[in-house]
Formats: C-alpha cells, structure tokens, sequence
C-alpha cells in the first residue's frame, strides 16, 4: 500500500503569512517605540536638568536668596556670599559675577585674647575686607558698610595700624549708600572729615559713638544725605550742618545727655524736616537745659526759617510724608501735656512706636491726657497705622484699648516687656501688672480682640471688632492661658470667614472685612497646661495658615550655660546686629 502524502502548502501562501507576521512585528515595534519616547520624555521632565544647562542668570538670582535675611552679610565662609565661592569652579565665577551678592557687608575689626593671636586675625581679616570691597565697587550697585571696633580691644595691639579698616573704606566712598559706624573717635574722624565729594551716593550714615567733635564734620554736607541715626552719641545732631531741609530720617536714640529733647526743640527739627521727613525716632522730656541750651546750627536754622510756618501752640503741624514714628517720653510732670501731641497731623503715618522712660514717680492716671490717646484722636483724616509697638508699662490697659478703637488700620500689634531680658528664673513672684497703670496682658486683653456688640441704640444688628485688619501679634510677658488664646485664633479665623463686620470707630469706612490672623509670638509667664504639646498646636494652626511660637519663662535660653566672657578670635559675628521686622516696616 502506498505511503500518503499530505499536499505540500503553496508557495504564495507561505510568503503572505510571512508578511503578515512582518507588518504585526512592524506595528508591535512601532507601538514599542512610541511607548519609549514617551518614557523618555516623562523622564526628562522628572529628572533635575544638569547643573550646567541651567542659565547663569537663574543661578544668580537663586544665590541672592542664600544671603541672609536677618542681619547683613559676614566676612564668614560658613555663609553667603563666600560659601557660595567655594563649591565648585562655576559658583565661584558665577558668584564673583553677581555685584548684588557684595552690596552690603559687616566689617568687624578682630578681637583676641593675646596679643600673639590679634596680628595675624588682624592681617586676615584686612585682606578679606579689602577683597571684598575691590569686588563690589566693580558693579554699579551701591553698597552698604558696617564697621565695628571693639571697646575692649587694647590699644597697643593696635599700634601703627589703627588706620587700616577705616582707609580700606575711604577706598570704597564712591559707592557707598549707607554706612554704620561702630568706632573710636580717631577712626571716626578720618572717615567724618574726607570731602563731601568722596561720598556722591552716600544716602545714610549710622553713628553709635562719638563726641561733640563730630558735630562740624565735613561729612554732613553729602550731596545724597538723607538720613541719619545716632545711637548713644555724645554729641548735639542739632548742631549738625545737614541739609534739614530734604532730610527724610531722623533718629537720635541712646543714654547720652543730647539724645533727649525738650518738646520746643523737638518741635523746631520737625519744623525743619517737615515736607520731606519720613522715620523719626526721638526721645522727648521736659528738660531743664537753661545752664547749657541747645545751639542751633545755621542749616536747621535756614530750614526753619524756609517752613514758613506759624509757630504758635495751637497751630497744626502737618507732616505729610512721615511713615514711621518712634517715640520715648519722659513723663516726670503730672498734670502736664506738651502741646506737640495736640499739633501734629500725621495723614500717611503707617508704624507707630511708642515707649515711656518714667524718671519720677508720675500714674497715669495724673495726666492731663495720655499723649497717644491725644495725638491719634486728634487726626483730622482717618489713621492709616498699621503697625503698633508699644511697652507694657506706656499706658493703662484701658487707655490701650480706646487706642486700639482708634486704628481701624491695624495689622501689627506688639506689646513689649523691658523685664523680660532681665529674667534669669522662672520663679519670679513680682511680674504682676496693675491694670491701672499698665497694659496687663492676660485673658481679658485676648478676650477684648474678639467680637462685642458695635452700638447700643440697637441700630445695627452686626457685630463690630476691635482691629479688624489684624493679622500679626506679639507679647513678651503675657499672662494668659493656652484655651483663651486658641478661642481668640480660631474666633478670628472664624469671623475672617463669614460675613463682613462694622469697625469699632466712625472715622474708618462703614463695612470692612475681617482679616485672617497669620502669626501669634509671645513668651508666657506661667505654664498654664503642663501637658501641653507646642508641636501638636503648630501642626493644628499650620493647616489654617496660622503660625503660632509660643515660649514659657520657665523654658531653659537657648544660650544658658554657655559664657558670655569667652572672645573668639576674629569672630566675623562680633558687633553685628540683628534686623528686627516689627521695628523695620
């Protein structure tokens, strides 16, 4: 029998199967390389570019947020700039390539404890500082100097070389827009006395020493001068032949003699300054000066002249410009009200700091009136303050309250506690306020931020709220409880949500919305909840936007065991001053 053959497949059939299975492979590896174009575009957009694809202006403007915010600049390579230097090539050039980056330094001349340690400290710290300034007058931008000389240091460890920090600043006068002087007076002389000419952009000048040799130094006749700040200086700024006429800051504070002024001679700077004047910081007491009374140099006596004001006492005197107000009073004299407070018009006022300096016995309750009640129930437009910094001890707690009901602007409130730097231990039994004399910060103070019926004819059925802007608050000292101050935050949150209020004073606007609170600090005598968890609270209000730093007095300082007699060599922190936000806006 014969074998079967099965029939043999044609050849055109297997070449289009073949093809089939070709144009399926074609499509499959065609979806496969879409598919890894897509992977690969998501994972370029995922993955961080490299660091040299990123434009350098980019890199430069991420640098100018490296820099500190808090206070300026270090000759310190733990901080921006110069740590930005020394990371790799490409920082260094780009960051030696930002002029904004070396537009204000603090310059400290190095302390030592032996005279072996200062030389070579000395050498460094001059070499660094002359770098730095040959570097940022290569740019255009103007720059900002602050030059300390520690009181301590010997003067023999500086002999020959007194001069060096100061000339490396003279070096650097053509572009200089502020200066703060921290020095002996023999380096201060150099700097005062160069020609007006060497300082074409210098706009402000900062003092914290000096005698009354300074008064007629050459320095005050810059061209751009317009603000000046003496802190602690033994000299008279009345004597000064500034150009009072375009000066737009003024502030004289300190323990010296001539940093408090009569309310008359008070009166004729701001008479002086009047049209241009923005900041002034002053210190205001009824002094007996008849032995030694102030001179007035011939420049603020032209500028008052130039006012062509009446200087009676009944006159108002406006100051249109003035955005910030700083005041220390003396109130030694019951019954007794300088006529100044009922004067001054301040329509463009924004910061309002206020503090007392009691000399003699004197309550408040023995004022004629309290001058800040005078000056802002006085204002003939509606207040425009929006940041209040007052100490505890100014006033009594009502009279702060009928002054909250005066600025329906308010945003900043700060009460302030002098005591509170002189706390060493939580067990202190005389931290009690009386009411009657000073601002008590306790239950009832938040208690009288929140809502409270607004009239009592009945003619308006809305709630009204003491400070409806408010959104930032500060207490040193404070006295109330961890409950009454979660009540006022999320009553305040809670009205910030819902409908608009009616302020609490008829000079403001007649319906005008709540805003949110963002911010609580304050520092708490007692330690109301024991089990009390600050982390828990943060995390709580954070989700609101609240942020809440809340201390105890009991709390151990963050710097307590540690020396405050130790001198670290070269230390580029020495004499630098923080920048405090409330006190800056």
């Amino acid at each position: 029998m014969a074998e079967h053959v099965p029939p043999q497949p044609k050849l055109a059939d297997i070449l289009d199967t073949l093809q089939g299975c070709r144009q399926a492979l074609e499509r499959v590896d065609a979806a496969r390389v879409m598919i890894m174009e897509i992977i690969d575009a998501s994972e370029a957009l995922l993955a961080p570019p490299p660091v040299h694809s990123i434009p350098e202006e980019v890199f430069q403007e991420i640098f100018q947020y490296c820099l500190p915010t808090d206070h300026l600049p270090i000759l310190s390579s733990s901080e921006a700039p110069i740590s930005l230097t020394q990371v790799c090539r490409l920082w260094r050039t780009l960051a030696l390539s930002s002029p904004r980056l070396w537009a204000a330094v603090h310059i400290p001349v190095p302390s030592a404890r032996h005279e072996a340690e200062f030389h070579p400290a000395f050498s460094m710290r001059l070499g660094i500082t002359t770098w730095w300034l040959k570097n940022a007058c290569r740019s255009p931008y103007p720059l900002t100097v602050s030059l300390y000389w520690p009181k301590a240091l010997p003067l023999r460890y500086t002999q020959g070389k007194r001069e060096y920090f100061a000339r490396a600043v003279i070096a650097a006068s053509h572009n200089l827009r502020e200066l703060d002087l921290d020095l002996p007076y023999d380096n201060l002389n150099i700097i005062l006395n160069q020609p007006p000419e060497s300082f074409p952009r210098l706009e402000k000048v900062t003092l914290r020493r000096g005698t009354r040799e300074i008064e007629n130094a050459r320095l005050w006749g810059a061209t751009s001068l317009r603000r000046v700040v003496w802190d602690g200086v033994g000299a008279d700024i009345l004597r000064t032949m500034l150009k009072w006429d375009v000066m737009e800051e003024i502030r004289v504070v300190g323990d010296s003699d001539r940093s408090w002024f009569k309310y008359e001679d008070a009166t004729k700077l701001l008479q002086a300054t009047r049209k241009t004047l923005t900041h002034v910081s002053l210190q205001l007491a009824e002094i007996n000066d008849d032995a030694n009374p102030r001179v007035f140099s011939p420049t603020l006596l032209e500028a008052i002249q130039g006012t062509r004001t009446d200087a009676s006492v009944d006159t108002p005197l406006l100051l249109p410009q003035l955005q910030s107000l700083d005041v220390a009073v003396d109130t030694c004299k019951p019954h007794f009200l300088p006529r100044l407070w009922q004067r001054l018009q301040l329509p463009t006022l924004r910061t309002l700091i206020y503090a007392t300096c009691r000399t003699a016995p004197c309550r408040h309750s023995q004022l004629e009136s309290h001058p800040l009640t005078t000056l802002l129930s006085g204002q003939r437009q509606p207040t425009t303050i929006t940041t209040l910094i007052i100490n505890a001890d100014s006033m009594s707690t009502a009279d702060f309250f009928g002054c909250l009901k005066l600025l329906p602007s308010l945003e900043r409130l700060c009460v302030l506690d002098g005591r509170l730097a002189e706390v060493e231990t939580p067990f202190v039994e005389d931290l009690g306020r009386n009411p009657l004399e000073e601002i008590v910060i306790d239950n009832g103070l938040l208690e009288g931020l929140l809502t409270m019926p607004s009239r009592s004819d009945g003619a308006d059925n809305s709630l009204s709220i003491l400070c409806p802007l408010l959104t930032h608050l500060r207490f040193d000292l404070a006295r109330f409880s961890l409950d009454c101050l979660e009540d006022l935050i999320h009553t305040r949150l809670a009205l910030a949500a819902s409908s608009t209020f009616t302020p609490t004073t008829a000079t403001a606007d007649e319906v005008t919305r709540v805003a949110k609170l963002q911010s609580v600090q304050g520092v708490l005598v007692d330690r109301t909840n024991g089990g009390w968890d600050q982390s828990d609270f943060r995390s709580e209000l954070g989700v609101l936007g609240v942020s809440v730093d809340i201390k105890f007095l009991s709390d151990p300082h963050p710097n307590a065991g540690n020396s405050q007699n130790i001198v670290k060599v070269g230390d580029p922190r020495d004499g630098l001053r923080p920048v405090d936000e409330w006190t800056w806006l």
